[in-house]
């Protein structure tokens, strides 16, 4: 039966319901939950078959099939009491099988262990892969170089299907750049004597790997020592990276708060 595609300049064609077929593997009111979003709006063909290989697959993501396929929407004008023009929109599903995390593979130069890098991924060998939680959490993993001064890091991830034994094992491929170094620290807003107590206090030197994460624990221990101010202070930081010399400046200010 040829499909039927509508389109009529000017006229709304709101969706009124969307079906699906060939859903047995998993829970039909969550597809329904995910495509809640189309309810209501014009019929558009291209939009709803994007819509259903992003949100809607996100559901078979989640559970492990990594092959559920989306036919081409179809759609049927409804008549009697419906709202005027309004369609159910059908939505044919190819599930596909269960998919099964193998394992993780890693590679590339690391400055922190592979296997301290495994343990920060939720996703165990020999559950169903949720692609969905496993790239959130591949997502984070630049982060842990960041906070070691490697500030360019990146990490990809690539499957690897077994169709015969439904298993998919997923590449980790780490680009770790190189190690930005902590370059000049410039205190503003203080006296000579208590810019000199600040960079006592400051733990990094000069040279040393640079770690984003520590301005604000040195701006909490620095404020104590600074002079009485009914209203407290403010302080911030700002870095200047500069990438020719693999270095990041910093500039802390600190500044009385205004009385109340």
């Amino acid at each position: 039966m040829d499909t039927i595609q509508y389109r009529v300049t000017g006229l709304p064609i709101p969706v009124l319901r969307v079906d699906f077929t060939g859903v047995q593997k998993v829970d039909p009111a969550s597809l329904q939950a995910a495509a809640r979003p189309l309810i209501g709006k014009d019929y558009e063909a291209s939009y709803i078959a994007s819509f259903s290989n992003a949100a809607i697959g996100a559901v078979y993501q989640r559970r492990g099939y990594l092959q559920a396929r989306f036919g081409a929407p179809v759609p049927e004008l409804l008549k009697g009491e419906a709202p005027p023009n309004s369609v159910v929109v059908t939505i044919p599903v190819s599930e596909g099988e269960l998919y099964k995390l193998k394992e993780l593979i890693w590679s590339g130069e690391s400055a922190i262990p592979y296997e301290e890098l495994a343990r920060t991924i939720r996703q165990k060998p020999g559950t169903p892969v949720d692609v969905l939680q496993l790239e959130q959490d591949v997502l984070a993993l630049p982060m842990l170089f960041h906070a070691k001064g490697y500030l360019t890091a990146d990490v990809r991830m690539k499957p690897v299907l077994d169709e015969a034994a439904h298993t998919a094992a997923y590449q980790m491929q780490i680009n770790q750049g190189e190690l930005f170094r902590l370059g000049k620290l410039e205190i503003a807003g203080l006296d000579d004597g208590h810019v000199k107590s600040v960079e006592k206090m400051c733990r990094l030197q000069t040279g040393d790997p640079y770690e984003p994460g520590y301005w604000n624990t040195l701006i909490q221990q620095a404020i104590p020592s600074l002079p009485h101010n009914a209203s407290g202070w403010k302080a911030s930081w700002r870095p200047t990276i500069h990438s020719d010399t693999k270095t990041v400046d910093v500039l802390l200010t600190f500044a009385p708060r205004a009385s109340r």
